[in-house]
């Protein structure tokens, strides 16, 4: 049997990579997104969590690409966070070992901001003992606002002293739900009400100092009324321009819409006389019928109208009559009108105490020729 020599090659246990040890220090979490409109103020909940075995400062940073508004503010959200080790940065104060704080970082997102934009914040948790650190990302997505309408224009006609109303729909075409204040401006300075769709008046009900619709669902539709009231004295053809501002509480969109007015001629009452006889010719002793017909053909009703007729020359009177009418007599020239009916009577007068537009009516004398 020979001896045989195996070599067996050296194997060095140092120079083979060793898996990673954890490494205790400092966690921030979880990465976060939200979407928003301009204007809209975001808040974001994070805790830190101190994993060494000792107590620990761990201070917090913040990079914000877009340079919005933030504040870094503790648990209850209203307390900034301070720098309590005096270095230049604020921390969440000093962490007990194997322990954890939360933050809230608040962004102001700017009114003037464009929808699509995105915008992701850092924070960055770093130990103050040592060198670790960790990180979370705040994302946040603008949305770009839907807007409201206030619809149609609408125009009409008024007189002096009426007063016109006109619809309007406001819809609310945001995903959440509004209030639509309402500010009208009338050109001529004429007073006008704005009404709910059951022509009750509407109020200011989030105390912003100006009447609104009341809380409009997203997406949701309210009808208002605009009554415009006309001064007595305003002369016809005058145009009176309404516009009324229909303007979100929550976003600075706004829409309007407009009422044009013009003044007509006011109502007024139009009387119209004839007067007829029985016979055109008469011999004496013979009656003689004198019919006096009237008619209202204006649009508004005349108040004591007073017809006075004379008793013709060569004749005498005998009797005046007429429907709903107050009859008084004349005795002499320049004489008061009475109502004695006792002769000489040279004259008649009747007084009718109204006439609606449309109203008729007919008056009597009867004379007898001399």
């Amino acid at each position: 049997m020979h001896n045989q020599t195996i070599i067996i090659p050296s194997f060095d246990l140092f120079s083979q990579p060793l898996p990673p040890l954890p490494v205790a220090g400092v966690r921030i979490e979880p990465d976060l997104s939200q979407t928003a409109y301009p204007g809209q103020t975001l808040s974001f909940t994070h805790t830190v969590s101190n994993d060494e075995s000792f107590p620990d400062v761990i201070d917090i940073s913040i990079s914000n690409p877009l340079g919005w508004q933030t504040f870094l503010l503790k648990s209850d959200g209203v307390t900034p966070l301070m720098d309590s080790n005096n270095n230049g940065i604020p921390d969440v104060g000093s962490v007990p070992g194997y322990s954890s704080a939360n933050l809230i970082l608040k962004v102001s997102i700017p009114s003037d901001v464009v929808g699509g934009i995105v915008n992701t914040i850092t924070l960055t948790a770093r130990s103050s003992s040592t060198s670790a650190s960790d990180q979370v990302k705040d994302t946040i997505v603008v949305s770009s606002y839907q807007g409201l309408s206030i619809t149609p224009d609408n125009s009409g006609t008024a007189k002096p002293g009426q007063s016109i109303l006109y619809q309007h729909q406001v819809k609310n075409k945001e995903s959440f739900q509004d209030t639509i204040e309402l500010i009208p401006t009338s050109s001529q300075g004429w007073t006008v009400v704005l009404l709910d769709e059951n022509s009750n008046p509407l109020v200011d009900t989030n105390g912003s100092g100006s009447v609104d619709t009341g809380p409009i669902g997203a997406g949701a539709t309210k009808s208002i009324k605009v009554q415009l009231i006309l001064p007595q004295d305003v002369a016809p053809g005058t145009v009176d321009t309404l516009t009324l501002l229909a303007q979100s509480a929550t976003t600075s969109l706004s829409d309007t819409a407009t009422d044009v007015t013009t003044v007509t001629e006011p109502d007024k009452p139009k009387i119209e006389v004839t007067k007829s006889a029985d016979k055109s010719t008469a011999k004496p002793g013979e009656l003689v019928t004198y019919t006096i017909t009237y008619r209202n053909t204006g649009t508004a009703t005349a108040y004591n109208l007073v017809f006075t007729d004379i008793v013709p020359q060569n004749t005498e009177f005998v009797s005046a009559s007429g429907s709903g009418a107050s009859i008084s007599y004349r005795h002499s020239p320049g004489g008061e009108f009475d109502s004695s009916p006792a002769q000489p009577i040279i004259a008649v007068r009747w007084t009718i105490p109204s006439l609606s537009p449309g109203g008729t009516g007919s008056l009597t004398l009867v004379v007898k020729v001399k």
